[in-house]
């Protein structure tokens, strides 16, 4: 099994609770079981949780850098929260894709594009409920690639939102 990353982004609110649920021994864990062997947290604002215990794959963490690209180019996964730019951004680079909607954000708009993105089978997306076990099916496997063929996803999603009539191409 050749060696595997994942990058997580947070963006630049808080999002405790998907830092704390990516960085637990159980999540760590599993990831190592996958033939992961590195995972880069950008945390943002969030704090970072103690821990006492050495992690099973190596770990770095920072709050925010000029660009993500770098460490979404070299990831196997992205595990991103579910702002437009992030998932994009993720989608542009093309690569596998999970969506963490943070149930705890007022008037929450990120369910709306998360679902109709996973309709257009470019990403697949969850809660940080249900995370763990999303990370142990490998949901994202199941998704293709984003590009030129799936790029309307955005302008339906976008209109859908927006409340306007949406009509899709064969």
């Amino acid at each position: 099994m050749s060696a595997k990353s994942v990058f997580i982004t947070v963006g630049t609110t808080r999002f405790d609770s998907l830092v704390s649920a990516t960085l637990s021994p159980p999540f760590l864990s599993l990831l190592k079981s996958q033939g992961f062997t590195t995972l880069k947290l950008q945390h943002g604002n969030s704090s970072l949780p103690t821990t006492s215990s050495s992690f099973p794959i190596t770990t770095t963490t920072y709050p925010f850098k000029p660009t993500l690209l770098p460490d979404m180019l070299s990831a196997d996964l992205i595990i991103s929260h579910a702002g437009s730019g992030s998932i994009f951004e993720s989608l542009e680079a093309r690569k596998r894709l999970l969506v963490v909607v943070n149930t705890e954000l007022m008037d929450n708009h990120q369910v709306e594009l998360a679902e109709a993105l996973a309709e257009e089978g470019v990403l697949a997306w969850c809660t940080v409920e249900s995370l763990l076990d999303n990370v142990e099916r490998r949901v994202w496997e199941k998704c293709k690639a984003y590009g030129t063929r799936n790029a309307e996803a955005f302008g339906v999603a976008v209109r859908e939102e927006m409340g306007f009539a949406v009509t899709k191409a064969d």
